[in-house]
């Protein structure tokens, strides 16, 4: 005998699946990054390609931007917990990593080892011209090697994770707020 509860349900409305035959493809590489602290994450997601939001949150300090770096999305690893009834397994979220190298050394030691003690800012990384966000704060793991090769840079290894639920989808990327600038 199954119990039946009308009007419950743990389906939820899929959307219609977009199929683009004349779409460009995203170019990879992890190209920028943004920390964005807590309190202005939903400032930003509200309005993800306004100009305007941006540089209002990196003049009041609640958006730090490296706007050139060379790095890699794991895309989000399965989390999986234990499945019920047919089911074997149940999707429960996805650890993220993102690992970049910055080259920008001598002058930001300090800026990297306080982001490496917070746990109150959120992850950004910027593709050719597409923007993710974590919907969860980071933790942050630095370093700076030092190889034998005289031809090698000395730059900083930054690795970045977190955990959510859901996949981190591509948004629209603000205009000029990735480029290398200097506040005045």
């Amino acid at each position: 005998m199954s119990v039946y509860y009308p009007g419950d349900s743990c389906e939820n409305s899929i959307p219609e699946y977009v199929c683009n035959p004349c779409s460009e493809f995203e170019k990879g590489r992890v190209r920028s990054v943004a920390y964005i602290y807590k309190d202005y994450l939903s400032a930003v997601v509200a309005a993800t390609d306004d100009t305007t939001v941006w540089q209002t949150g990196i003049n009041s300090g609640q958006i730090k931007v490296i706007s050139e770096v060379s790095g890699t999305s794991n895309g989000g690893e399965k989390v999986a917990g234990t499945g019920y009834g047919d089911l074997r397994e149940k999707v429960t979220g996805r650890n993220y990593t993102v690992t970049y190298k910055d080259p920008n050394y001598a002058d930001n030691c300090n800026f990297y080892t306080e982001l490496e003690k917070s746990r109150t800012w959120h992850l950004a990384y910027k593709t050719e011209s597409l923007l993710h966000i974590s919907d969860k704060a980071i933790s942050l793991f630095v370093n700076n090697p030092v190889t034998e090769n005289l031809e090698d840079d000395v730059v900083w290894n930054i690795e970045a994770v977190w955990f959510q639920k859901t996949p981190v989808c591509p948004v629209d990327s603000p205009e000029d707020i990735f480029d290398c600038f200097q506040l005045s």
